[in-house]
């Protein structure tokens, strides 16, 4: 409730700065430099965000949550390396075509009804200066999960709050500092240095708080194989220690092995003893002499 509360109080700020900013722009004559022209380009920014990090930290979190219940934090910080490894190869590049790609691709959502060439141009300035935030972003989600996976909810508390105050105070000094055409865009670049501040102090926090760990290029997803690191595998048990498996789902060399001795037994059976009288039959008691009477018949 308090993580919220900071957030939408870092958001009301810049809500009010944004608004005053393109305010201050339409009385000089500039149409599009205000909060409008925020919320639009950081929509368009946190889509690979909620594509590629979200996903996969929420596929991860069950897993680091059960190797932290368990005590295993080397286990938790190969998770939360993986993670941060897999987030970066899909949003380093979207971050990158984001700051190359900036006038096309708002040009390409937002160029509709009134909002013209213009409004583009600056919506673009604003999405170039999230654009570098959004590694930084995605890399604050996944460390910040990390400490949800142990059980700690104040440590990611109290560096949101670093962020957030670090957020609107910078984007005040862009509100005081730059002209009005370029507070916003300004804005916007204090988010993304605040990002990067706070990324860089929770990745310190939570490198004290895990161990290290030996990483084997394996993705945690993906089932144990014999010898690995992750779960210990169980001790090899002899042949004889195995339990049976099902009827018909045996070994072929142990079924046929239990065919020679059933084999066996029923010739045993059969075959006349050394003394000259009969062996007794399986099942059937032992056998009667000659001239006795079997089972009470005559």
């Amino acid at each position: 409730m308090l993580l919220v509360l900071t957030n939408q109080a870092a958001y009301w700020v810049v809500t009010r700065l944004a608004t005053a900013a393109g305010q201050r722009a339409v009385d000089l004559g500039i149409d599009g430099a205000g909060f409008s022209a925020y919320n639009n380009a950081y929509l368009l920014w946190a889509v690979p965000h909620g594509i590629v990090t979200v996903s996969l930290v929420t596929a991860l979190i069950p897993r680091m949550s059960g190797s932290a219940a368990e005590g295993d934090g080397a286990a938790v910080r190969r998770d939360v390396s993986y993670a941060l490894r897999t987030s970066a190869r899909r949003v380093v590049p979207a971050a990158c075509a984001l700051l190359a790609l900036a006038q096309p691709m708002t040009a390409a959502v937002f160029q509709y009804g009134r909002t013209g060439a213009d409004d583009i141009v600056v919506m673009a300035g604003i999405l170039t200066a999230f654009a570098p935030g959004l590694v930084a972003f995605s890399g604050q989600y996944v460390l910040s999960r990390a400490f949800y996976a142990l059980r700690d909810t104040r440590t990611p508390f109290l560096l949101n709050l670093l962020i957030a105050g670090l957020n609107a105070g910078l984007s005040t000094a862009a509100y005081l500092l730059l002209p009005a055409r370029w507070a916003v865009t300004g804005m916007a670049g204090a988010y993304s240095l605040a990002l990067f501040a706070g990324w860089a102090l929770t990745a310190y926090t939570l490198h004290r708080r895990l161990p290290a760990a030996r990483t084997t290029g394996r993705s945690p997803l993906s089932p144990p194989t014999p010898g690995c690191w992750r779960p210990p595998c169980p001790p090899r048990r002899s042949a004889t220690s195995r339990p049976a498996g099902p009827p018909g789902r045996e070994p072929w060399r142990r079924r046929r092995r239990a065919r020679r001795d059933r084999r066996g037994v029923r010739r045993a059976g059969k075959a006349p003893a050394s003394d000259g009288s009969r062996r007794p039959a399986l099942g059937r008691g032992p056998a009667a002499a000659p001239g006795e009477a079997v089972s009470g018949r005559p």
